[in-house]
C-alpha cells in the first residue's frame, strides 16, 4: 500500500518538474566524428573564402560564435585524431566571443567597474 502511494506521488512530482527541468538540462549531444568533419571543413573554408577572419567573425552573432565554440570543443574529445584542427577553429571563435564581449564593455564603459570588481575577486 505505501509503496504504490510513494510511487504515485513521485510520479506525480516528476510530471510536474519535468517542465522546468527540461530546459535546464538542454538538448546537447556530443556531435558525431563525421559531423564535427564536416563543420571543421565547410567553417575553415568560409575562413579562407573571405578578405580577413574579422570579416567572418562579424557576420555571426553572438550566440552563432559560442555554438561553433563549443560545437569545435566538443569535437576535440569526438575525434582526437583531427583534435588540432578543431582546436584551432575553436580558437578562432574563442577570440571573437572574447572580442565581442570587449567591444560591449567599451560601448557601455564599463571596463573601470569590470576591473573593480575583479580586483575585488568578484570573478
Amino acid at each position: 500500500m505505501w509503496t504504490k502511494r510513494i510511487t504515485m506521488i513521485a510520479a506525480s512530482l516528476a510530471l510536474f518538474l519535468l517542465p522546468f527541468v527540461i530546459p535546464l538540462l538542454g538538448q546537447d549531444h556530443a556531435p558525431t566524428a563525421a559531423q564535427c568533419q564536416a563543420d571543421e571543413r565547410l567553417w575553415e573554408s568560409d575562413l579562407h573564402k573571405a578578405n580577413s577572419t574579422k570579416d567572418v567573425i562579424s557576420r555571426f552573432s553572438f550566440q552563432s560564435l559560442q555554438d561553433r565554440f563549443s560545437e569545435m570543443e566538443d569535437c576535440i574529445a569526438v575525434d582526437e585524431e583531427r583534435g588540432p584542427y578543431y582546436a584551432s577553429l575553436a580558437g578562432i571563435y574563442g577570440v571573437g566571443v572574447a572580442a565581442r564581449l570587449k567591444h560591449f564593455i567599451d560601448r557601455h564603459h564599463l571596463m573601470a567597474q569590470f576591473l573593480a570588481e575583479d580586483a575585488a575577486g568578484k570573478r
